[in-house]
């Protein structure tokens, strides 16, 4: 029987399809929901597995937080590997050690080398490299935001003066905004602000983004970092960076 069966075409040609969008072939998935509905699969926390609008998502089902970043940049495998290694240890020392370090690095992302232009010694000097991380820290316990840090301004300008930018370390810093919100019922700070330094080399010329929640015992700092010269161009993305981290909902249960 020579026949041409139309019923085994069309269920292979489907199921072809299907794989396609599955697999993401050619970017099809990513495109299909970019170009529908990109809030509803990103609610569905689909782009955790497709980039969805330039992006994808990072969630850390250890410590309850997430955000996006955008889908051509990578992990740092130092940070990565340093976790993995610390995963293995008993849960008493990783607790000790998380008592002892003042930051504990979560997770970092970093963009591909922007282009500089050599002939700008401005862009020359800098680090022309975007970055990201998540730093987790401790602090007391009934530590809040506002009751021992202060109001958003005053609390940036703390972190600044003392940990970023202190006197003796050349950098100079410049505020350009500190606000508070709530996202998931947990306060949270948000701050933006330059750093520069001409002297010793390297040069730093920063614009960064920072955003600093707090559950139980732990503090939780996402920064998102340009070269200064490349803020006007890059400043969106950073912002939906910063917009997007928070600490996941259910675990909640922090002072005001």
């Amino acid at each position: 029987n020579n026949s041409f069966d139309w019923g085994r075409f069309i269920s292979y040609n489907t199921l072809a399809i299907f794989l396609a969008i599955g697999a993401n072939f050619l970017g099809i998935t990513s495109l299909l929901m970019t170009q529908t509905n990109p809030e509803l699969f990103r609610s569905l926390k689909l782009d955790q597995l497709y980039s969805v609008g330039g992006y994808r998502r990072y969630v850390s089902t250890e410590n309850q937080y997430e955000f996006i970043f955008p889908d051509n940049w990578l992990i740092d495998q130092s940070v990565l590997l340093s976790n993995i290694n610390n995963r293995d240890l008993p849960a008493p020392l990783r607790a000790k050690m998380m008592q002892r370090a003042l930051v504990q690095p979560d997770v970092a992302y970093a963009s591909p080398p922007l282009l500089a232009s050599t002939n700008d010694d401005k862009k020359s000097n800098v680090d022309v490299r975007e970055n990201l991380s998540v730093i987790r820290s401790s602090v007391l316990p009934g530590f809040s935001l506002r009751g021992t840090l202060g109001s958003p301004s005053e609390a940036a300008d703390r972190l600044l003066s003392s940990v970023i930018a202190p006197a003796t370390s050349g950098k100079t810093y410049s505020l350009v905004s500190a606000s508070e919100e709530t996202r998931n019922g947990v306060p949270t700070y948000i701050f933006e602000y330059v750093i520069d330094r001409n002297s010793p080399t390297p040069e730093i010329h920063q614009h960064t983004v920072s955003v600093v929640a707090s559950r139980g015992t732990e503090l939780y700092t996402l920064t998102a970092t340009v070269p200064s010269v490349y803020w006007d161009a890059e400043q969106a993305r950073i912002r939906d960076i910063a917009n997007s981290f928070s600490l996941s909902a259910g675990l909640q249960n922090v002072p005001k």
